[in-house]
Formats: C-alpha cells, structure tokens, sequence
C-alpha cells in the first residue's frame, strides 16, 4: 500500500485485509509503472474475487466480480453514508455478483450493489459506455436473476427473461450511470452451461459478449423464437465447449438528459437560461415528451425551438420522435421572480419520457438564489408623544432593519435640535458633540432586526408653538446610500407657571460591553432606577413592571426618588413605569434592559 516499495502510503479506499481468506484489490499504476498512485482492498469478512475492472474519462474505476460478503462495502468511505446501489442486500446463494464504481483518487465509492438471485451468481467482463453505463457480463444458476428497473420494480427490457434449464446461463446486464437501475436484463444460453465472459461496447452503443459454450441449441435468433441472425458458424461443433459471440441491441429507447445553467447563482431578476441536451442511446423513442418542474421563485419566459405548455410551475414540451443516436439541443429560459432575504437552493426537475418507456431520465439541477450583496437599511423612530414642555424627556424608540446583505461597520447619526439635549441610550454608547449623536452598532445581519431607546429631555422655554426637527440617518460601510428618518416634534410654551406633570426615568447603574457596544446589568447586581416626576401639587401613585413577573406599587410625594430591585431571571426586560396625580393625570415609561 505504499507508493513506492518501503515508501510512503498511498492514498486507498480501504487498506486493511476484511478478513476470509481472499479480499479483491484495485490498483492504479502510473504510466512508467513505478509508482503506486492508490492502493485499496475491496471486501467484507467473506471471499471476494474481482475479474473485471473498466475505467471512463475522468478516470473513474468500474469494478466487477462476485462475492460471498454479506458485508460488501456500500459505504462511500469506511464506515461513512451510503452510496447508491441497484441493491445492497446479499441475495443468498453462495455468490453474489457485484459492481462497484470507485472515484478517480481510489478513495471513496460513488456506487456499489449487488447483482443476483437466490442461485450463485458471477461476473467476469465489464465496460463503460460514453456516458457513464456499465455493461456487465457473466453466468448465474439463479432462476430468479435481477430483470427489473429497480429490486421489485417494472420490468426491464431484456432479450430472454426466462431461466435456460442447464447448468449455468450466461447473463448480460446494462447498469445506469449511478448504479441504481438496471437499464436491460438479459439471459443468453440454453439448455446446458454458458458462460459470459467478455463484454465490450462498439460506438454504436450496441454490447458484443464473448464466452463459452457447451449447448447445442445457444441461441441464434434475433428475438427468443424469432428470425435467424447473421453468423459465421451457428452449428455447434461437439467437444466440451464452443466458444461464441453475441452482439446484443436492444429495440428499447434509452434516453438521457443534460441540462446545464449559464450560471450557478442568480439574484432577483435575473435571466437563468438554460441548455438541454437530449440523447437517445436506443431504440426509436417516439412521442418523447419533457416534463419541466420550476421551484416558486422561478417563472417561464421562451423557450428558442419547441412550443412549452405552462400550468403553474410544470412546464411541459412534446420533442416528438427521437431516433437512435440522436441528439437534440436548446434552450429554455427563466427568470428569477421573487426576492429572497436569505441565500437559497432550488431544484429544477427534468423528466424525459417515451411513449415505449415505463421509466424516464431524471435531471435534477440544482441553482443557487442568492441574496443581494448590498445592504438594505430602514430605521425608524417613534417618540413616546407628539408635544413636549420645558423638561418634558423625549422618550425615543428606535428600529433598525436591515433587508439586504450583511452591513458592517454600521452607524447611526442623530441630529438634535437646540432646545433639546441628549440624557441617555439604554444599550449603546453614544459619542456626544454639540447637537450630533453617534452610536456605532457594528454589524447587522441580513433579516437583523436591532431595537433600542434613547432619551432626551427639553432644555428651553419657547415662546410659541415650535416644530423642531431630529434626524436619524443610518449607515453602512457597503452602502454609499444610507436610509434616513426625521421626526418632527411640537415644542410648546409653558401653559402656567408651574411646571405641566411630568415623568422621567434614568438608569444608574448599568455597564458597558465593549464587545457588543451595548449597556447591560449584571444578574448578580440590584438595579437603581431614579425617577424624576415634576409638576405634582401632592402624592401620585407609582407602579412600576419590572419585566420578571416582580411588581411595585406605592404612593410618593417627593420628586426624586431611587427605586431598587433585585431581578429574578435573566433576559431582556421590559420595564414599564406609570406614576398617577391626584387630579388623575397619568404618566408612562417604558425601558428595555438587558440582564445577564
């Protein structure tokens, strides 16, 4: 298992012997035949034999033989999740044949099955098509031997289905491209033993099968019972053995799909073209018809050569007749009809089918919706009523969102008038100068939705009634846009010379979380809130929510007090404060506080 002998290791799919006396091996060899590029053992805890191996174009190893494991591997790494597989249960006898496709570094199977009946099943031959199909030729004493698309599924097609009394038939199997369905079944032989043991694909696709013989009446016509085929000797020769040579077509369409998109992610809008080939690998598929499965965020535009029939997200398009060997191209195009606010997969479903086929080719082709790069940010400001005295506190609720893609380095600027200063921000800190605020928020997640409270307080008298104006822009550094917000609050003159009844709220002893920009109280510490309340002529009733299920109620007289608790549970708070005079007018605060 080394690359050289006494070298490194080479890479391998399994390099520990899985017990029984024989475990198959592949090997891969480099062109001068002195390095080992991968090395792997490929068995269970029974006997296992490989007689056939068959490589495609990307260098993928097609590998075939038969085994007594009831543990073949079928797992894509030791021990890891299954591959795909016609089937992947021992199916008695001594002998199973089995396939199995291991990937072009020799370290991970991209299928593996079985392939038998109840009797003892070998494979010796096999060969890989153009597109991925492996032929697969040897002798079974199974009289139920595999004949169907999948285990217990239709009937596939198959020149002779029916079990040739002897000692042994010669079997030909067509195995599609990931290894999950057999594509035809046949038995070839008669009444004594027969034995396949070569098989090769012709660019015609047709399989020529090489073996031996000992029955007089091998079979030399087109069809079981039908017309006599051409051949060089159709007279057995006495002996033991003849040997003999099949060419096997099958009548039967076998059709292919290929789609490819222009791309593999699209935004909102975006054209997804894309190009279908449909290939045709057997025989006349008349009636052919492409059945087109679109997700919701995606609609049908054109299509270039056939007419589409839309109904809903099905699209449906009859090719007509498609000869052997043809191969039909075009393209379709969609267009990406809804926004999404977060990046997605959707499958579009291809079906291709034939008026003589049970089965269809499917294509399933993955695109990716992407969410818009650039951020799209909204704020908004609700200030806890429309008119404001000298010392009323302007209670400010901010909502931040942000639609589009992640916005770093987020700010938030606030632009205050002059008869207004700023008092305090309940979860960020606020860089003061003059009339301008500055809350740097960080990054904001696409979907994001970020809520805060900044309170101000009226600082002069006006004369007459006054709209003054707070602006709020928001900003990102991928953005060389920025939404903005203004609010335009009444100011209004004193309306006696007491002061109008009024409540405000200050925190006093939070701290600060460099990390997230924001203030907090620490579980394991009591809260201090100080509560100014103005203009009273004698006590108000106080309640006060803390957020926890915990309530305070209590008459007051004087304007300032401290009001302490202790939560019991951890989260965001929602506090809420309502102060009453006795002449019934009422005041509300709401704070939201982050204990942790």
């Amino acid at each position: 298992m080394t690359q050289t002998v006494g070298g490194t290791q080479a890479p391998g799919y399994d390099q520990t012997h899985n017990g029984g006396n024989w475990d198959a091996f592949v090997v891969k060899l480099n062109s001068t035949g002195t390095e080992l590029l991968y090395s792997t053992y490929l068995g269970g805890s029974g006997n296992d034999y490989c007689y056939g191996i068959s490589v495609d174009d990307v260098g993928n190893a097609y590998i075939a033989g038969f085994t007594n494991s009831s543990d073949f591997p079928m797992m894509q790494t030791v021990g890891g999740t299954q591959v795909p597989g016609y089937g992947q249960i021992h199916n008695g006898g001594n002998w199973d044949a089995f396939v199995t496709k291991l990937n072009s570094t020799g370290i991970e199977l991209l299928y593996s099955t079985y392939i038998g009946g109840s009797g003892n099943d070998y494979c010796y031959g096999i060969s890989v098509d153009d597109v991925g199909n492996a032929y697969i030729a040897g002798c079974t004493t199974s009289s139920d031997f595999p004949v169907t698309l999948t285990v217990g599924g239709q009937p596939a097609p198959g020149y002779d289905q029916t079990y040739n009394v002897g000692n042994c038939d010669a079997f030909v199997v067509k195995l599609n491209s990931s290894g999950a369905q057999l594509l035809y079944s046949t038995y070839l032989g008669g009444t004594d033993g027969d034995y396949g043991c070569a098989i090769a694909i012709g660019d015609d696709n047709n399989a020529y099968v090489a073996g031996f013989t000992n029955s007089s009446d091998f079979p030399m016509t087109q069809t079981v019972g039908g017309t006599q085929a051409p051949g060089y000797d159709q007279t057995y020769n006495g002996g033991n053995l003849d040997a003999f040579v099949v060419k096997l077509s099958m009548s039967c369409p076998e059709l292919y799909v290929e789609a490819t998109p222009n791309k593999s992610s699209y935004f909102y809008r975006d054209n997804v073209l894309v190009n279908i080939v449909l290939r045709n690998l057997g025989g006349l598929a008349t009636g052919s018809k492409l059945d087109i499965e679109i997700p919701t965020e995606i609609s049908y535009v054109s299509c270039n050569d056939y007419r589409v029939i839309v109904s809903g997200q099905n699209l449906s398009i009859n090719i007509g007749d498609i000869e052997q060997d043809e191969v039909v191209t075009f393209a379709i195009k969609l267009e990406v009809s809804t926004d999404i606010h977060i990046q997605k997969k959707v499958p579009i479903i291809f079906d291709l089918t034939a008026s003589e086929c049970d089965a269809c080719d499917r294509k399933i082709v993955s695109i990716v919706l992407a969410q818009p790069y650039c951020p799209e940010l909204y704020v908004e400001a609700t200030p806890n009523k429309s008119s404001y005295f000298y010392r009323d506190n302007v209670l400010v609720n901010i909502v931040l969102r942000n639609l589009g893609g992640l916005a770093t380095g987020s700010k938030l600027d606030i632009e205050i008038p002059t008869e207004i200063s700023y008092v305090s921000c309940n979860d960020y800190r606020v860089i003061v100068s003059g009339q301008n605020l500055s809350i740097n928020i960080g990054d904001i997640e696409q979907d994001e939705v970020i809520k805060f409270v900044i309170l101000l307080e009226v600082i002069k008298d006006v004369l007459l009634k006054k709209s003054a104006p707070i602006i709020l822009e928001l900003k990102a550094n991928e953005c060389d846009s920025y939404a903005t917000r203004i609010i335009n609050i009444l100011l209004k003159p004193q309306r006696t010379s007491k002061q109008d009844f009024d409540l405000s709220v200050r925190l006093l002893n939070l701290e600060f979380d460099d990390v997230t920009g924001k203030y907090y109280l620490p579980f394991d510490q009591t809260l201090e809130m100080l509560m100014k309340v103005c203009g009273c002529q004698d006590h108000y009733s106080c309640c006060i929510q803390w957020g926890d299920g915990e309530c305070t109620n209590k008459e007051e007289k004087e304007p300032f007090i401290v009001k302490k608790h202790k939560f019991t549970a951890k989260g965001v708070m929602n506090i809420k404060v309502k102060v009453q005079d006795t002449n019934g007018r009422e005041k509300t605060s709401a704070i939201l506080l982050n204990v942790r």
